[in-house]
């Protein structure tokens, strides 16, 4: 069997999306062949691959120009046809007058349906949604979402495949810095105005405490927001590896996160997997994932986010108790599994 998957989820440097399908291709390994319609990419985790077949080329400055060349190159590939599923791995509908194939989209959250209504985006979506062979969802409550959004599809087309996770082989090293992990990107959703809020309290009333961030540096606006807290020395944002991360959430007193809405919330399993108690909110997909595992708090209000993490700041007990909770959680989330459920839904297409 030959999947194809075209380029567009590789358009991000580094993200929770092109994390997935390289999981996933890496794990059906030996069970299906699969290509990559990517001819220029500087994802991080393709340039990571181990026995992945597509056709790359580094690019430092991923700009329109290079997205325009992927997609012709995508449908070159398409029209072709050596391939028995497409799988499309974001929401454009490019492929639509050049596909003849059966063809499979994933959908991780409806953010776009719920908070950000940009019309280019929705129809493209309503499109594949609409016309798909399958749905893969990535959670019971992204299942919800859909059916709730496009209540005009077939049930029946929509399977839940939650993510999986994979230990690495990672050297721990102790750091001596006392801190509150934050990881992934600060846009609205994502409430972190709100989770540093409630953190600068804590910050003032403990100078040794700090915030460490992960992703681009602030921007001016962040910069000033934080300042205006009087917590500038205390909390900052660092670019890092997969490695470096691993060690971050091994020596965080805990993570947190914050967001309004997500489709499964990948850092949670990577928190489990490094012995990390994880503080989260209380709405969105969270529960579902972590079950039991976690201290939860009301996402939109300061109060109780702030009240959550300095119970986890001042119980080590109750940090140790999460962390071996998290540990026995993380048990039935597996990349293998993900894999097999997945290619199921690819050959009840044959």
């Amino acid at each position: 069997m030959k999947i194809l998957y075209d380029y567009q989820a590789f358009d991000q440097e580094i993200g929770g999306i092109s994390r997935y399908f390289v999981e996933l291709v890496k794990h059906l390994n030996g069970k299906a062949e699969c290509q990559f319609s990517t001819l220029l990419s500087n994802n991080v985790y393709l340039s990571q691959r181990d026995k992945i077949s597509y056709k790359k080329m580094n690019s430092h400055v991923y700009n329109w120009g290079i997205k325009h060349i992927n997609q012709m190159y995508s449908n070159i590939q398409i029209r072709r046809g050596d391939f028995d599923v497409f799988h499309a791995t974001e929401y454009n509908d490019y492929f639509k007058k050049a596909l003849n194939k059966p063809f499979v989209i994933t959908i991780h959250d409806l953010i776009y349906e719920r908070l950000l209504k940009n019309k280019y985006v929705l129809d493209r979506r309503k499109w594949q949604i609409v016309n798909a062979d399958k749905i893969i969802v990535i959670s019971d409550y992204t299942k919800k979402d859909l059916l709730y959004y496009y209540p005009m599809i077939d049930s029946n087309k929509v399977t839940v495949v939650h993510h999986g996770y994979t230990r690495h082989n990672c050297v721990f090293r102790k750091m001596d810095t006392k801190f509150i992990l934050y990881v992934g990107g600060r846009s609205g959703y994502k409430n972190w105005k709100r989770f540093v809020i409630a953190v600068s309290k804590l910050l003032r009333e403990d100078l040794s405490l700090n915030v460490i961030c992960t992703g681009h540096p602030f921007t001016r606006l962040e910069q000033e927001f934080i300042d205006s807290l009087k917590i500038s020395g205390q909390i900052k944002s660092v670019f890092v590896t997969d490695e470096q991360l691993l060690n971050l959430y091994y020596n965080a007193l805990f993570f947190v996160y914050p967001s309004l809405i997500e489709g499964f919330g990948m850092p949670i399993l990577e928190a489990f997997g490094c012995n990390c108690p994880v503080c989260l909110s209380s709405n969105s997909v969270f529960p579902e994932v972590a079950g039991a595992a976690a201290e939860y708090f009301d996402p939109y209000d300061v109060d109780s986010i702030r009240m959550s993490m300095l119970k986890l700041k001042e119980n080590i007990t109750l940090r140790d108790e999460l962390a071996v909770k998290g540990e026995m959680k993380l048990r039935e989330y597996s990349w293998e599994k993900t894999a097999n459920q997945t290619l199921q839904i690819y050959k009840s297409l044959m």
